[in-house]
């Protein structure tokens, strides 16, 4: 049975950072491109709203599919997989999870052009995600 406590602490880390992006995602992108204070808050809040994701993932595939995840990407082709996600946004939350490989392990080579096109224009994914969660477990 799925822990309501866990999956809405981690919404409430993805809402709190989509609030703190959505500001960010305000600034012109070559405003932003130029202010390293940005691009690491952008940069940590993004990584956030992956993890907080692949948490709820991971709680969801243990308590409810009974396997475990390849890897982080697999996880949420296995949310798809049991109809608890659509396949589109299981596609979209795949590129997301291998985007935070990115972030994690080639920190120094960060393309922060596409760190702001994220934050302009696929903030809606997260959202769904909990949209969809929320509607099928709480």
């Amino acid at each position: 049975m799925i822990d309501k406590q866990i999956v809405y602490s981690r919404i409430q880390e993805i809402e709190d950072s989509l609030d703190r992006l959505k500001k960010i995602g305000e600034v012109e992108e070559e405003v932003f491109l130029i202010d390293n204070n940005l691009k690491d808050i952008a940069s940590y809040r993004l990584l956030i709203i992956i993890e907080a994701s692949i948490s709820i993932c991971q709680h969801i595939c243990a308590r409810e599919i009974h396997k475990a995840p390849e890897s982080y990407a697999d996880c949420f082709s296995l949310l798809e997989k049991n109809n608890i996600i659509t396949k589109g946004l299981s596609v979209r939350l795949q590129q997301m999870a291998r985007f935070r490989n990115m972030l994690i392990h080639i920190y120094w080579d960060i393309n922060y052009s596409l760190v702001h096109q994220i934050i302009k224009k696929r903030l809606n994914d997260p959202k769904e995600f909990i949209s969809q969660i929320v509607k099928k477990f709480l």
